[in-house]
């Protein structure tokens, strides 16, 4: 019953005569190449039924041959390229790229240009190249050039691994120089959307490696200073519009960035280190710190050193410090750390002496096979500074945190000096800065041997002969007391017994008053010779003299115990290696001035006693 249905004579017209055939696609665009010549077609009509036949790659065909012609027409060539976008075939982009490098109209080659970024931009980046050229449609040109390469960089990055070939081979056609002029392009749109087209000329300009740094370097540098410059204030703009283009030049920095690291040469390492020290913004500083440790090259090695220890950024710091331990040989990194450290400012309290250890550290395996050779050339490195306090103050915590302990710096630094003939005055300043009582064994034995050899031994024996003096003049004293009493004692006795002899003869009689004149003599010198005694002499001048004496006992207490107190303070000093010229002067002069002192309390105290005679002589 189908087959008699689909084999049945046409249907005939009501008026009998036989149905229109319906058009073949050869007819439908030989109707539109017919269009194309006459200017008051219906153009859209005939393009419309051959979208309607499913014709199109047959017109885009018979249009190029069309056009290939000598002669052709400028309403022709229009109406041509019109057709064609409207037909909306990749097919036609070899024809429209023809016309936009070989049309002598620039508003067929405009029209040609804008079908082109409409069909298809990223096959057609080669003609927008081209079109840069022309001075008319350069502006355009740049515009559609970005969009192509910005599409094939958007391919290139969903396709599956080795799919995507054929778009990379386009993106290398593109000039190097003109995708850097796409790369300065200052098109302001928001940040939030996708990949943008200065972006994606990033990304384009790694494919091509070396040739690449150059532009690459230049673009980051550039705008690296004027981040700078607008930070400082001199430029700043805090609208809307300025913090969207800062967004989005931050997003073409990260791209920048990650692009040099795509190519990876040593050539890459100054830019990417100039970013990790100078770019303002804390990520853009972080993926240069990725990518310096991911290239593995010994020049990223000062500029991860420097952010390590500098970075104000903890995320910028603890990522510098995981690419350093993954580069380079642990000799070279130790020197820049050290190198670093020299020139900055930073003291021992600033500075992450573990971390720093970790980040420099040999590999395992040549720390099993020579456990302390970090150690020992740190200890090589304060030596050869040890001039300058505070680098020696840092390199001494490097090497207490390379050790593992004081115990093992203290093994390390005797076995160094006996190893290298190292006098113990060259490793005093580094044992002071390590401090720890192990480190400071020797040393301090040392001290202490010279403190009690040439400052102890003759203080005390300066101390001894003083006090044997001392003991001499207190006995002689003592004897001149003993004699001055025994003679008071003696004359006193003398006119006691001269006054009762006389006494006794006048009271009993036996004495005649003629004879009076004698024993009265006796009697009233004896009497004057006891009171002089007890009033006036002998005693009077015992009691200053006992009174001198504690005097001088107690200047000289205080002489010894001052001498002590210097003697002990400048020990102190002295083992702790604080000792100076000046100070060891000023030493000298307080033990001056203590003698000094004692002598001049024992003047005042002979210059009272001879005034007291004085006043005592005065009636």
């Amino acid at each position: 019953m189908v087959d008699e249905i689909n084999t049945a004579d046409p249907v005939t017209a009501a008026d009998g005569s036989e149905p229109a055939a319906e058009p073949t696609a050869d007819s439908l665009v030989s109707d539109l190449l017919h269009a194309l010549e006459q200017e008051d077609s219906e153009l859209s009509a005939a393009v419309q039924a051959v979208n309607n036949a499913g014709a199109e790659g047959l017109a885009v065909s018979r249009i190029d041959q069309r056009l290939a012609e000598q002669n052709v027409q400028l309403p022709t060539r229009l109406r041509a390229v019109s057709a064609l976008n409207t037909l909306g075939q990749k097919q036609a982009v070899p024809t429209l790229g023809r016309m936009l490098r070989e049309d002598d109209d620039d508003r067929v080659r405009r029209l040609a240009l804008a079908t082109l970024e409409r069909l298809d931009p990223a096959g057609s980046v080669i003609y927008f190249q081209d079109a840069l050229q022309n001075a008319s449609l350069k502006e355009s040109a740049i515009i559609s050039l970005g969009i192509g390469v910005r599409q094939l960089v958007l391919t290139i990055q969903d396709s599956a691994t080795g799919q995507s070939e054929s778009e990379k081979a386009l993106l290398r056609q593109v000039e190097v120089a003109n995708l850097a002029q796409l790369l300065e392009q200052e098109t302001v749109g928001d940040a939030s959307e996708g990949m943008t087209v200065r972006e994606a000329a990033a990304e384009a300009l790694a494919l091509f490696g070396q040739e690449a740094v150059e532009p690459l370097c230049n673009y980051l540098h550039k705008t690296q200073q004027a981040q700078i410059q607008a930070d400082s204030g001199a430029a700043a703009d805090t609208g809307a519009a300025g913090l969207e283009v800062d967004l989005l030049r931050n997003r073409v920095m990260l791209s920048v960035v990650t692009a040099l690291r795509t190519i990876g040469t040593v050539e890459v390492c100054p830019c990417l280190g100039e970013a990790l020290r100078d770019n303002l913004n804390p990520r853009i500083r972080l993926q240069a710190a990725t990518s310096l440790g991911r290239l593995g090259l010994d020049q990223s090695i000062p500029f991860l050193a420097a952010a390590l220890l500098e970075d104000p950024a903890p995320d910028v710091r603890r990522v510098a410090g995981g690419s350093l331990t993954a580069n380079g040989s642990w000799q070279k990194k130790t020197d820049e750390v050290i190198d670093v450290l020299r020139k900055g400012r930073m003291q021992r309290g600033q500075v992450d002496s573990l971390g720093l250890v970790k980040a420099i550290a040999p590999p395992l395996a040549e720390l099993e096979a020579a456990p302390h050779q970090l150690t020992d050339y740190l200890i090589k490195e304060s030596l050869n500074n040890r001039e300058d306090k505070r680098l020696l103050a840092l390199l001494s915590g490097l090497v207490v945190a390379s050790a593992g302990s004081r115990a093992v710096v203290a093994e390390r630094l005797k076995d160094y000096a006996q190893e290298n003939e190292v006098p113990d005055e060259v490793l005093e300043p580094l044992r002071l800065e390590i401090g720890s009582a192990e480190v400071l064994a020797p040393l301090t034995e040392r001290l202490e041997k010279d403190l009690k050899e040439y400052f102890q031994i003759p203080i005390k024996e300066l101390n001894d002969d003083t006090r044997r003096e001392w003991r001499r003049t207190v006995q002689a004293a003592f004897l001149g007391f003993g004699l001055r009493a025994f003679l008071s004692v003696l004359l006193f006795g003398i006119g006691a017994f001269l006054t009762v002899d006389s006494y006794l003869k006048v009271s009993t009689g036996t004495l005649p008053l003629e004879d009076f004149a004698g024993p009265g003599v006796s009697f009233i010198a004896g009497l004057g010779s006891m009171a002089a005694t007890v009033f006036f002499g002998p005693l009077r001048e015992i009691r200053r003299a006992v009174g001198d004496l504690g005097a001088a006992n107690s200047a000289f207490i205080h002489f010894l115990h001052r001498t002590a107190q210097i003697s002990h303070t400048f020990s102190y000093y002295y083992l702790r290696g604080q000792i100076t010229f000046e100070e060891a002067e000023k030493a000298g002069k307080q033990i001056e001035e203590a003698l000094d002192r004692t002598v001049e309390v024992l003047k005042k105290g002979e210059k009272s006693s001879g005034n007291g005679s004085q006043n005592g002589s005065q009636p």
